[in-house]
């Protein structure tokens, strides 16, 4: 999920023993059953809690492993991953950033027996140890295309960006190799590959990047010293300069020119990098110089209300309704309780209290958790500073999502609908029903919006649906009566998450 530093020390050390080492120290000899993203539900990319909000920067880089394009993941391995990572460290210098990076290792669906690999999204060296880990298959079919595709398909269905709505930002997706790519993905090779449960038709290239363009933007770098961009399979013999023209005009077409990158292999990791570098996010002017403890101090004073929210929904004890001092895990799972109260409830109920399977104090097993008890001790601090009336309004937003979560993964289960408290219980959560914050409210249809989208021109946000019935009919702002140049309209994600949470509200209180 992406925290943590990059240590180029000891990416050095791996680097040597890669270099050392038969095949750069790549043994696997089939698919890591980790990697397969049949099996794959999601993988995230977050900006939150853990992160400290700070802006992150996702890349998901596949590698064409066929043929002899395994150099490439050799050469990162043996060095060029560090020379990416100093250069990248040098632009993303700043406290408030944070490069996520996910390795896929790609081959042909049409041949291989493992045409997609795909990493989890890491911050630190772990990134450069599960590249190693990826099956260099080698094999490819020869018939003139790969399986670039099957990413494309990965990153629409199976990857969350969670900072693409409330930032309006995107992350970085960016294939490697020497040869085209096939016309689409058929029914077949996405039900094998990537989602057995399938059930749809073949779908083509340009559907496949609309999707994958919700989250990310595209780019494929051809490797011109490769033996498939040279070589022409059908014919025996090699390309023309004029097929080699037609080819980039494919990948141009396809993802835009400037998004369709050629460059020699030894090449690759600076190509990376000037990929990534057109999407460093902007700092806010007060922030940009501070030094990265000083930043943190001022990030945290600073937080937003949705921000704590998150916090709270993470440090808070669902059984107390407390801030937590000693945050611990049932055997496993990572759901954190404070020690005290689950061992309480337990006593007293013999029961989990959210899956209620049968449970007693002699059976309970209880282990820290350390993530948690980090996070506490990280943000406790400046909560305590918050003034009382804050801090109260925060907690209840926050136990209120606590509920509303839970409620809706038990109702999917067909459980209890109210988790581990009744539904009297349930109601301690909320405060009696308010009138609902003014900013959450639609000046035209006066309810909480569900869809809020800002007037561009004026700054004000409304129910989509009413400004646009709206400014059907006038060119003035319906709350200010002011004369509009513009009727842009854009939605307003901060405020739809802050309108759904207070509907929740409404709905479970008495």
């Amino acid at each position: 999920m992406g925290s943590g530093n990059f240590d180029v020390n000891a990416y050095k050390a791996q680097a040597q023993e890669a270099k050392a080492a038969e095949n750069s120290g790549f043994t696997a000899k089939s698919m890591c059953d980790e990697f397969n993203p049949a099996k794959v539900n999601v993988r995230f990319s977050k900006k939150g809690p853990f992160n400290e909000f700070r802006d992150v920067i996702t890349v998901l880089i596949g590698l064409d492993v066929t043929g002899s394009m395994d150099i490439i993941p050799k050469a990162l391995l043996e060095g060029k991953l560090g020379s990416l990572m100093v250069d990248l460290k040098k632009i993303f210098n700043r406290p408030n950033e944070n490069l996520q990076i996910s390795f896929a290792g790609i081959g042909d669906a049409k041949t291989d027996e493992s045409p997609l690999q795909v990493t989890h999204f890491e911050s630190d060296n772990r990134f450069a140890k599960q590249l190693q880990n990826l099956y260099l298959e080698g094999h490819g079919g020869g018939n003139g295309a790969e399986s670039y595709n099957l990413l494309w398909w990965y990153a629409a269905n199976k990857t969350q960006l969670n900072y693409v709505k409330q930032d309006g930002r995107k992350g970085i997706l960016i294939t490697i190799g020497d040869d085209n790519v096939h016309p689409e993905l058929t029914t077949s090779e996405i039900q094998m590959w990537l989602d057995p449960q399938y059930e749809g038709g073949n779908i083509s290239n340009q559907v496949l990047l609309t999707a994958a363009r919700q989250q990310y933007d595209v780019y494929h770098i051809t490797i011109t010293d490769g033996h498939a961009y040279i070589y022409d399979h059908f014919k025996k013999a090699d390309k023309t300069a004029e097929q080699k023209k037609m080819e980039a005009k494919q990948w141009a077409d396809l993802l835009g020119i400037n998004n369709a990158i050629q460059t020699k292999s030894d090449q690759v990791a600076d190509a990376i990098a000037e990929i990534i570098k057109r999407h460093r996010p902007i700092q806010k002017a007060d922030m940009v110089n501070l030094p990265e403890k000083e930043w943190g101090i001022k990030n945290k004073e600073s937080l937003t209300d949705k921000q704590w929210e998150e916090v709270l929904t993470y440090t808070l004890c669902p059984l107390t309704q407390k801030y937590m001092v000693n945050p611990v895990a049932i055997g496993g799972d990572k759901r954190a309780y404070e020690k005290e109260a689950i061992e309480t409830y337990v006593r007293e109920n013999q029961r989990d209290p959210t899956t209620h399977k049968k449970l007693t104090p002699s059976t309970l097993v209880l282990k820290p958790n350390l993530n948690i008890t980090q996070l506490c001790a990280n943000y406790k601090p400046f909560f305590d500073t918050l003034p009382a009336d804050r801090k109260e309004r925060l907690v209840q937003s926050a136990l209120s999502e606590i509920s509303h979560d839970r409620h809706k993964a038990d109702e999917e289960s067909g459980k209890n609908p109210h988790g581990f408290f009744s539904k009297s219980e349930a109601n301690v959560f909320v405060k009696e029903a308010e009138e609902p914050e003014p900013e959450l409210v639609c000046p035209i249809t006066h309810t909480i919006m569900k869809d809020p989208v800002i007037l561009v021109a004026t700054g004000q946000s409304y129910e989509k649906t009413a400004i646009e019935e709206w400014l059907k009919k006038h060119d003035t702002d319906p709350l200010t009566n002011q004369k509009l140049k513009d009727k842009t309209i854009v939605p307003n994600f901060a405020l739809k998450s802050m309108c759904e949470r207070a509907q929740a509200r409404q709905k479970l209180s008495p």
